[in-house]
């Protein structure tokens, strides 16, 4: 069936970074930006914290998004040299009725 006028498509997105002593950590998550634009910057953003487990989940409008994680003050950024299978993702796009999972690096 199609979603009724007007309504918004969601999906689930979901943060996480390995390690300890995360908790807490302050989380960025933004539609996908272009060029230099940082997320932790954009005035779009959705803010959150990291749980015990260091994840952060919330329901999100269908798109492509990006996220950071702040930790020690500073803000991670994306480390494309390291890019390919295996490698952490910086960005997914989440569709309707689906989950999405950006798993974050130190």
């Amino acid at each position: 069936t199609l979603p009724a006028a007007g309504a918004t498509q969601t999906g689930q997105l979901t943060v996480e970074i390995a390690g300890s002593g995360v908790e807490g950590a302050p989380v960025a998550v933004c539609t996908r930006l272009l060029g230099m634009s940082r997320c932790e910057d954009s005035p779009e953003k959705i803010s959150g914290t990291l749980d015990a487990r260091g994840r952060w989940t919330g329901t999100v409008p269908i798109g492509e998004y990006q996220a950071t994680v702040q930790l020690d003050g500073q803000w991670l950024v994306a480390d494309l040299k390291n890019s390919g299978p295996g490698a952490f993702t910086w960005h997914c796009e989440v569709k309707a009725n689906e989950s999405c999972t950006i798993k974050l690096t130190r």
